[in-house]
C-alpha cells in the first residue's frame, strides 16, 4: 500500500521527513509549508516520504486537496507515504471529507456526517462533466448559500471550467484536486482548487519569453482577457470572472503557483514571493455568504427594456 497511517513515529537520520505545522489554514505560513514539501519532493522516485502531524491541532477541510494533491503525485511516482502521529481530530477531518478514499482508494469507513463539509475529489481532463456536476452540489445548491441569477451561475461555472481546462490544457496536470468547506460562523463558504502540473510562472514565461517572478506572472494571468493560448481559441475569463464576483460580494480570490502567491480581499491586494516553489497551482474561493441576491449589471439593463 503507497500510503500507510502510522503512531509513535521518530525520524530517523537520513530519512525524508516533514513536520506539519500546528494550523494549516489558508494562510501564507501554510502555504509556505505545501510550497516547501513539493519543492523537496517534487523529483522523488522510489522513496519513502513521512508527514508527521504530531504538532498538528487543526487543519482547514478545504486544504485537504492541496495535501492530497502532493500526496497522490508522490504515489504516482512510486514514493511510499507515511501519515505519522495524527491527532483525533485532523484524523475526523480526513475521514469527514474522504481524504482517504479519495487519495488511497480506501474503503470510507462512513459517509460524511457534518453538512458544512465539501468532500475531496479529484478530476482528470475527461471528466469535466462530473466537475462541473460536483461544483453544482457542493457549491451552488447547498441550502441556498449563494443566490443568484441563473445567468450569473452559468457565467461562474464556464470560468471554473475554465480553470479546470486551464490545469489540464497548460499546466499538464494528470489531475485536479478540489474540496471545501462551510464556515457558518464565520459565514463563508470556501472551495480550494489544486493542480500539480506545469505552474502560472512557466507558461507565462515561455508566453512572452520573458522572466517574470511568481507574484508578477499570477498578476499578469488574473486580468481580463489575457491568456496563453495562441491562436484563435478564446480563453481569459476563469480568473476575472471570479475576481470580478468576489469583489462585489465582498469574498476572497487567492493563487499560488511557482514561488508567487496573490490575494484579492474585499478590493484589497495583497502579494508574497514564497520561499521556495510550489510545483504547481492553487486557487482558493472564499465566498462571503449574505443574504444579497445577484445578477449581472446586463440583466438589470433588460428588465429596463422589458
Amino acid at each position: 500500500m503507497p500510503l500507510k497511517k502510522i503512531t509513535d513515529y521518530t525520524a530517523g537520520p537520513g530519512s525524508i521527513h516533514f513536520t506539519v505545522p500546528r494550523n494549516i489554514s489558508t494562510i501564507l505560513e501554510s502555504y509556505e509549508f505545501f510550497a516547501s514539501v513539493s519543492a523537496a519532493t517534487n523529483q522523488l522516485k522510489n522513496n519513502s516520504i513521512t508527514i508527521d502531524f504530531r504538532n498538528t491541532a487543526f487543519f482547514d477541510s478545504n486544504v485537504c486537496s492541496i495535501m492530497g494533491g502532493i500526496i497522490h503525485k508522490l504515489i504516482l511516482d512510486n514514493n511510499m507515504v507515511f501519515l505519522a502521529n495524527i491527532e483525533p481530530e485532523v484524523d475526523d477531518i480526513f475521514q469527514q471529507n474522504c481524504f482517504y478514499s479519495v487519495f488511497t482508494n480506501q474503503v470510507q469507513s462512513s459517509a460524511p456526517s457534518f453538512n458544512t463539509v465539501i468532500p475531496c475529489n479529484k478530476f482528470s481532463a475527461h471528466e469535466s462533466e462530473l466537475y462541473l456536476q460536483y461544483i453544482e452540489d457542493e457549491l451552488f445548491s447547498r441550502s441556498g448559500l449563494l443566490q443568484m441569477s441563473d445567468l450569473l451561475k452559468n457565467k461562474i461555472n464556464l470560468s471554473l471550467l475554465e480553470i479546470f481546462n486551464n490545469a489540464h490544457e497548460h499546466g499538464c496536470c494528470g489531475e485536479l484536486y478540489v474540496s471545501g468547506h462551510h464556515f457558518p460562523k464565520k459565514k463563508i463558504i470556501c472551495l480550494t482548487i489544486c493542480d500539480m502540473g506545469v505552474t502560472i510562472r512557466t507558461n507565462v514565461n515561455s508566453f512572452f519569453s520573458k522572466q517574470f517572478k511568481g507574484p508578477e506572472a499570477i498578476k499578469w494571468a488574473v486580468q481580463y482577457g489575457h491568456t496563453t493560448r495562441r491562436g484563435n481559441i478564446p480563453g481569459g475569463l476563469g480568473f476575472s470572472i471570479i475576481r470580478d464576483f468576489l469583489r462585489v460580494n465582498e469574498g476572497k480570490l487567492q493563487i499560488i503557483s511557482s514561488n508567487g502567491m496573490w490575494e484579492e480581499s474585499k478590493g484589497i491586494i495583497f502579494d508574497s514571493k514564497l520561499s521556495n516553489k510550489f510545483q504547481g497551482t492553487i486557487v482558493n474561493l472564499e465566498f462571503n455568504i449574505d443574504k444579497k441576491y445577484y445578477i449581472l449589471t446586463e440583466e438589470v439593463d433588460l428588465k429596463n427594456i422589458f
